[in-house]
């Protein structure tokens, strides 16, 4: 008894020994950001066995297994030649019904009822009305009575027209509820992927519920996995990116990016929660074959690297927006941009250096329109017409050897 709680203990210990390594296998080094996951495995999204909804016996099956469909291919048909005369009939009655509620010859033929009662009535009154004994008081009630009647049966062609089209829509209805039986009666594929497995064949009898064929999607796959809780928590684990490295049929390698599309909020009795990411299957064609197969197969094993402090993604640049106080004038810049063209006062112009005096020319090529100004004693007037300006006849008018200096020396000599 003793060596049996002994032995227990042991176990126990084991197992504790070896979950704690296996967290800590889990556990980031230190200094790194990924989370490595081993025991991977490689599932199906879309599996479905794709059942019979109507009872009756197999008349086709267009499907014996490896062939890719597309959704709502028909893989089977049960015998529907009872559905199809229930369609006839109901088509029949529905057209019946139909072209009673457009008809209006009843209604038509109420309303010339009404006139002629009504005009003979009128006549027999005006008859009494000339000669009294001519007319009776009995036969006055039966033209009063014919009259009566007759606009009662306006009413009731009225009433039966509204009734066929009442009519008109159930047989609708039943129409298409034999076009839904019939719709049944096809089995079709839910969506698009491959035929695994033909369960039924021609000529069977099945009931509602039972399995046709095993549907799978191939093209779309589901890597799942089990982190552990001591070593992250689930929102820390979902949207990251994630590296994963499977090992396909034949040992071979294949190497997939994506991001975790699910982490459980459930930990597990084992102190696990799960994870899986969706990725995409790719085929290739054999060179000897020369026939396509899938990359990656359901069921291979899978190592997850997700990376738990990924790189932030770097902002958008922001854009230039003109300074407030007015607009700004073709060709400048404005400062803190790189614009091509002249610069607003103060700035440098392209090909000088701070301080240096630019031509009007090289000012005007560059867009910047400058108006003319007052020539400087000692430096050339500007030699187009247009610069002058009233205040600069006089300058204009003096020549260069009338300076300052010498009209000194010539009153000296006086």
């Amino acid at each position: 008894m003793k060596t049996r709680h002994l032995l227990a203990i042991v176990a126990l210990a084991a197992a504790c020994i070896t979950l704690a390594l296996s967290a800590r296998a889990q556990s980031p080094a230190s200094g790194s950001n990924r989370l490595k996951i081993e025991g991977g495995l490689v599932t199906l999204i879309n599996d479905v066995m794709v059942p019979a909804q109507e009872a009756g016996r197999l008349m086709k099956v267009n499907v014996k297994g490896g062939e890719a469909i597309d959704v709502d291919f028909v893989i089977a048909e049960i015998d529907n030649r009872d559905t199809l005369a229930k369609r006839k009939i109901a088509q029949g009655e529905f057209d019946v019904a139909q072209a009673q509620a457009d008809s209006d010859a009843e209604l038509e033929l109420g309303k010339k009822g009404v006139e002629v009662s009504k005009a003979e009535y009128d006549q027999n009154v005006e008859i009494r009305t000339k000669n009294p004994g001519a007319v009776s008081d009995t036969e006055l009630r039966k033209f009063l009575f014919q009259w009566d009647r007759a606009k009662a049966q306006v009413k009731v062609a009225e009433v039966d027209r509204v009734v066929a089209g009442l009519t008109a829509k159930v047989k609708d209805a039943q129409l298409e509820a034999t076009a839904n039986e019939l719709a049944r009666r096809q089995i079709t594929s839910p969506f698009k992927g491959e035929v695994e497995d033909v369960k039924r064949q021609v000529g069977e009898w099945v009931q509602p519920g039972e399995p046709i064929a095993r549907i799978v999607q191939l093209d779309r796959l589901r890597v799942k996995g089990m982190v552990y809780a001591n070593a992250t928590s689930p929102t820390d684990v979902i949207g990251k990116p994630v590296e994963i490295t499977i090992i396909a049929a034949g040992g071979k390698s294949e190497t997939v990016k994506g991001h975790i599309d699910f982490a459980s909020s459930i930990i597990e009795v084992t102190g696990e929660f799960r994870v899986w990411c969706d990725i995409d299957n790719q085929k290739f064609i054999d060179p000897v074959t020369k026939k396509e197969s899938w990359k990656i197969q359901p069921g291979s094993s899978a190592m997850l690297s997700i990376d738990l402090n990924p790189p932030l993604p770097k902002p958008a640049p922001l854009k230039a927006e003109p300074a407030k106080g007015g607009p700004t004038l073709p060709g400048t810049t404005l400062p803190g941009t790189t614009l091509p063209g002249a610069t607003l006062p103060g700035a440098t112009l392209p090909g000088t250096s701070p301080g240096t005096f630019r031509p009007r020319s090289a000012l005007e090529a560059s867009g910047v329109k400058v108006e003319a100004r007052k020539p400087i004693v000692g430096e050339p007037a500007a030699t187009n017409p247009e610069d002058k300006k009233p205040d600069d006849k006089k300058s204009a008018e003096t020549k260069p050897e009338d300076k300052p200096g010498q009209t000194k020396g010539k009153t000296k000599e006086r």
